[in-house]
């Protein structure tokens, strides 16, 4: 049964537990985490009534994780790891990159796409352009996937991107 805690829990007190569980000693996490003893103290308090469990029991080398803080670690460092994944902003190298984009335009539009489709080539030798005429059909396309990019005066399509250049 899944109970939820009585207070919630932030990444510092997540912070706290894992590099608890490293030196086993709160005065080295704390000194890790740049975190005052007294805010450390309440945090593992926290920790404690939401795990209901010790989680740390002192010993003569500083504290001891429980069974249960042991069983905890590597969720809790899984959690932290997808956390701190939110803000790694991805890259993408277009000199790997291999794809084929799909273009609808008018046919005076194709005139000023050529440039750019020229340097995307040589920025990026492995993409290639299929340019086409706007058909009639370009929203059914667009929603099947059909064509990755549309140049056109319409208005507003419901659930598209939609760029001025």
């Amino acid at each position: 049964m899944r109970k939820e805690p009585r207070e919630p829990l932030d990444r510092d007190h997540l912070l706290l537990f894992r590099t608890l569980c490293a030196p086993h000693n709160l005065q080295r996490a704390v000194s890790q985490l740049g975190m005052p003893q007294a805010t450390a103290s309440r945090s593992l308090t926290k920790l404690r009534e939401a795990f209901e469990d010790e989680l740390f029991t002192r010993c003569s080398g500083g504290l001891t994780p429980t069974p249960k803080a042991l069983a905890l670690e590597p969720k809790v460092a899984a959690v932290i790891a997808s956390f701190e994944d939110l803000f790694v902003e991805e890259t993408v190298d277009p000199a790997s990159l291999v794809r084929e984009f799909r273009i609808a335009c008018a046919d005076h539009a194709m005139f000023y796409i050529g440039p750019a489709v020229t340097l995307a080539s040589r920025t990026a030798p492995g993409v290639t352009f299929r340019l086409s005429p706007n058909g009639d059909d370009w929203v059914v396309e667009l929603q099947k996937g059909d064509l990755d990019f549309l140049n056109n005066l319409a208005t507003e399509v419901g659930g598209f991107l939609r760029l001025f250049l």
